[in-house]
């Protein structure tokens, strides 16, 4: 059984804190799930792209991506430097709102077709990036700062990433209905996916206004010579690279990031392809992988039984039998002959996607906490925290995995030929919108395109939505399991060993865990066979003998006084 303690003294987080922050994490994550998620298919199905055309935005999404991604530690570094009397973390919050809502707009808004908007595009989402990594690198940044006590970094994880589900759930249940089929906005794809992005963009702004209004940072210590941070770019990059436990969970994070997005980046297509251009069916395919990642509120309850480790054996063993059990389906069943119409498939694959869905949501909790925690093990270690630079490394492998998953999408439909089939459903959508074709005939074109496409297609598709999945996850849990050494009783070791530093205790009886000798609280080894870069002194301290007198004067006083 887990066991997650704090020492005396440790800042408890406030409700108001707890609420203000997690709420405001609604909106920001349905822009991210917009454009991130459904830009790709927006321009896929209103731009009328060639197969270099639809190559060209694929290359850009991945160039960008990484640009953006890289750009994560330069943002982590000024949010460190920056100081004001709302905080180092609200000024970035609202201006990186702000200016990524012009952006969002004008990415579905401009009337450019082909080319143009291939041109316009490189530089838009470029923008797009650079303006909600200002947003995302300060609003998780914030997290840690707020509390270091275990239970209620767990619960204020917990939320906030329930929080960002609930966001991003909202777009992925109404978006595929309200933009395809009978059911699309304004009737056709163009116009359901403007009116969409006006009503994201102002749940954005409510969100993170809220937040930045009702959340209370912690009073910034005044700059003085010793404080003030004359780090440079190489300083920052050395935070990162000499914080071993974060290597290994970024590391982690960027395999499960790339695994869990494969299947919501395709399944689209394998319902068009197989069921025909319906959004509704998309939204019920949503629904019945997604309800699952609701397991997530459970988290807190879970780590008391449980350590993250233990956790991360039963979420990855859910992943792969709920992906393993499509690929059987898909394969040996047959399930993908007979009539288009037939949905014996699509209940069973959603419900193996339901299955995968409920391991992923608590495997990333178990991530989140861990990178977290790191962030204590590497003020132990330099004697800084350092919480915008560690931090950075979430959103960091996110885009990196969002730029491989990108790279698996574009080879998939250039491969497999829906590249095509979606720049004649484009045509049909741009001849509605202007007036050309009644909204019943643009349906009815569109199916028949649809029905032109190979029958294994959607069967290939299913592949690469179970396979995919299960190498990457894998992958992250044999990386987390080997290399991960931050646990339960590690975590509440060094946060006691901060506490009683930050207090002037006296540190004493220093042992080195690889057997070596301990020196100012710094590992001492010759010999390189049981000494290696991880091993770290534990350290049993001694308040001073001053503070040791006042206690036990204060303890006696009141019996005094009694008898």
């Amino acid at each position: 059984m887990a066991t997650l303690t704090a020492s005396p003294g440790v800042e408890r987080l406030s409700k108001r804190n707890l609420w203000g922050y997690s709420l405001g994490g609604i909106g920001r994550d349905m822009t991210y799930t917009l454009v991130n998620t459904y830009l790709t298919l927006f321009i896929l199905f209103t731009k009328g792209l060639t197969t270099a055309e639809y190559a060209a935005v694929g290359i850009i999404f991945i160039v960008c991506r990484i640009f953006d991604g890289c750009n994560d530690p330069f943002m982590g570094m000024l949010i460190e430097k920056t100081r004001t009397k709302i905080g180092k973390f609200k000024p970035w919050i609202l201006a990186g709102c702000f200016s990524n809502i012009v952006i969002i707009l004008l990415l579905f808004f401009v009337p450019l077709q082909g080319s143009s908007y291939v041109i316009f595009f490189a530089f838009g989402y470029l923008l797009w990036g650079v303006t909600y990594t200002m947003n995302d690198i300060s609003y998780w940044g914030m997290m840690p700062s707020l509390t270091s006590h275990p239970t209620d970094r767990n619960n204020l994880s917990t939320i906030a990433n329930v929080g960002a589900g609930i966001g991003a759930g909202l777009c992925v249940i109404l978006i595929p209905t309200l933009t395809a089929g009978e059911t699309a906005l304004g009737g056709n794809t163009q116009t359901a996916y403007q009116i969409i992005a006006c009503v994201v963009c102002v749940l954005f702004a409510a969100c993170q206004v809220m937040t930045c209004c009702v959340v209370k940072e912690k009073p910034l210590p005044p700059v003085t010579a010793e404080n003030k941070d004359k780090r440079g770019l190489g300083a920052m990059f050395k935070v990162v690279l000499k914080n071993d436990q974060l290597l290994v969970t970024a590391g982690s994070m960027l395999l499960y990031n790339v695994g869990s997005a494969i299947m919501n980046s395709l399944y689209t297509y394998w319902v068009y392809l197989r069921f025909g251009y319906k959004g509704t069916l998309c939204t019920i395919f949503s629904i019945l992988t997604g309800i699952s990642m609701a397991i997530i509120v459970f988290y807190p309850i879970l780590s008391k039984k449980l350590t993250r480790k233990q956790l991360a054996k039963i979420c990855v063993s859910t992943v792969v039998a709920g992906y393993a059990l499509m690929l059987i389906l898909a394969l040996v069943t047959g399930a993908f002959d007979g009539a288009r119409e037939s949905m014996v498939s699509f209940v069973f694959i959603g419900l193996c996607g339901a299955i995968a869905s409920f391991g992923q949501a608590l495997y990333y909790q178990v991530l989140t906490i861990s990178v977290s925690n790191t962030i204590e093990y590497n003020d132990i270690k330099t004697g800084r925290r350092d919480e915008g630079i560690i931090f950075a490394v979430r959103p960091f492998m996110a885009k990196m995995g969002s730029s491989i998953v990108k790279a698996i999408e574009t080879v998939a439909l250039i491969a497999l030929g829906i590249d095509l089939l979606a720049k004649q459903i484009s045509e049909q959508t741009q001849l509605n919108a202007t007036g050309h074709i009644s909204e019943e005939v643009m349906l009815e074109n569109i199916n028949g395109i649809l029905g032109t496409a190979n029958p294994d297609t959607a069967q290939w598709v299913i592949v690469c939505m179970a396979v995919f999945p299960i190498l990457f996850i894998l992958s992250s849990f044999i990386l987390y399991m080997k290399k991960f050494k931050i646990d339960e009783v590690e975590y509440d070791r060094i946060c006691e060993e901060i506490r009683l530093r930050d207090s002037g205790a006296e540190l004493s009886e220093c042992t080195c865990d690889c057997g070596c000798d301990c020196a100012d609280g710094e590992c001492t080894c010759d010999c390189d066979e049981n000494c290696d870069e991880t091993c770290t002194c534990s350290c049993h301290s001694e308040a001073p003998a001053e503070e040791v007198f006042e206690e036990v004067a204060a303890d006696e006083a009141p019996a005094t006084d009694a008898e």
